[in-house]
């Protein structure tokens, strides 16, 4: 069964962000071809407080492949404890510090909105050839 690594952006609605520079970023992955599936209100009504953005997304043919994409960032790149580690409730001020228990966006990155421009990049520029022809297929049916 193919997997998703994907990195996707939490633009919060109920709760407003500290700085208009700071982006939530959330690495992950998911057995969902459609990434937001992942996060379908259906199962869960708290990701209605979200416009989340898929800026990136690679199928992988396994699971382990997909969970190393996702350590490299969580724990190479952006560790725990770290600067860009932050509970979401915190950083949102919400009302309840538990709010998003349970939900899978607890693990999320404060980053600046230039490195989110960064990372994107440095992952487009490591596609092949043929990841980026799929993600044009891909692209055709949403159209």
């Amino acid at each position: 069964m193919a997997h998703k690594f994907y990195v996707a952006e939490f633009i919060p609605t109920k709760y407003k962000m500290r700085d208009p520079n700071d982006v939530l970023v959330k690495f992950g992955i998911t057995k969902n071809m459609d990434v937001l599936e992942r996060f379908n209100p259906y199962y869960d009504k708290r990701y209605n407080d979200f416009i989340i953005k898929v800026k990136f997304s690679k199928a992988v043919s396994n699971m382990k492949i997909a969970e190393d994409m996702e350590r490299h960032w969580l724990e190479e790149r952006f560790p725990n404890p770290g600067p860009n580690k932050v509970w979401i409730e915190n950083y949102l001020q919400c009302d309840k510090n538990n709010e998003y228990d349970d939900t899978g966006i607890t693990e999320i990155r404060l980053l600046k909105r230039y490195q989110l421009g960064q990372i994107l990049t440095e992952l487009y520029n490591s596609l092949t050839t043929k990841d980026k022809e799929l993600k044009l297929e891909a692209r055709k049916q949403y159209v």
